[in-house]
């Protein structure tokens, strides 16, 4: 994988590449510091440069913001890399949802989920939740028409950015 810093991605374009099957790519387990990612988990997440897309079927119950084992297990081995650098890194949490429920509500659980995995990756590093910025999207950006579509539009991105200076 490819070491290189990607400014921003849009959802939309995220959506495409996991889409095409970039997602789809089945990892082994691996061990992290602190627990295993199952098999199936892990193959659900895609990673490019320093943009991390967590699907939210895997990482949280239906309608809910608690961060599954699996969840957790994810998050440790995608933020793994970046232990013990708060001084060189900034964190972004973007929850997304799809537009099933009301607006209002879909926007309350965007925020819940990525709060929950803000709070976790500041739980498991040494960065604060000042260097963490937390957004949810809702469904402003949500398209979907078809369950497998409005299901790849249920994600969290976290996009770990160099510190500004």
């Amino acid at each position: 994988m490819s070491n290189r810093i990607v400014k921003m991605v849009s959802v939309s374009a995220i959506a495409l590449m996991m889409g095409m099957g970039i997602a789809g790519t089945a990892v082994a387990e691996t061990p992290s510091i602190h627990g295993t990612a199952s098999r199936t988990a892990s193959s659900l997440t895609v990673e490019k440069g320093d943009i991390i897309t967590l699907k939210a079927g895997t990482m949280f119950p239906v309608d809910g913001s608690t961060l599954s084992k699996d969840g957790q297990g994810i998050i440790n081995e995608r933020i793994n890399k970046y232990r013990g650098q708060s001084q060189v890194y900034d964190i972004e949490v973007t929850g997304y949802t799809d537009s099933t429920g009301s607006a209002e509500h879909n926007q309350k659980l965007s925020e819940a989920r990525a709060q929950s995995v803000a709070d976790y990756i500041a739980a498991q590093t040494n960065l604060t939740l000042d260097q963490i910025v937390v957004t949810g999207k809702g469904e402003s950006e949500a398209v979907a028409t078809t369950p497998e579509g409005m299901a790849k539009e249920r994600i969290v991105v976290i996009h770990v950015v160099a510190k500004k200076k």
